[in-house]
């Protein structure tokens, strides 16, 4: 059985964006930033911070619009990937 769980902690990186989708769900979107750090082969402490776009339908937007810039999220759910191709 394979499964997809998804699990990051971070920060909000703005308020949360709501929009409706043409049958009338609710959706919010928000970008979370996690940063670690890390010791190099040099001993010089580096950081790295990962960008992830996350999407709330339904119940789960109303409450995703509850949260501010830089407040604290832990979340889980479905990982998707999608290529992007500009123009």
């Amino acid at each position: 059985m394979q499964k997809n769980r998804f699990e990051v902690a971070g920060f909000a990186a703005a308020r949360p964006v709501a929009r409706f989708l043409p049958s009338g769900t609710k959706v919010a979107n928000v970008r979370l930033g996690e940063t670690y750090r890390y010791s190099g082969p040099d001993n010089q402490v580096h950081s790295q911070t990962n960008w992830h776009s996350l999407t709330f339908y339904g119940e789960l937007a109303d409450v995703a619009m509850e949260y501010e810039q830089g407040d604290n999220l832990f979340v889980e759910g479905v990982l998707q990937q999608r290529k992007f191709t500009p123009k």
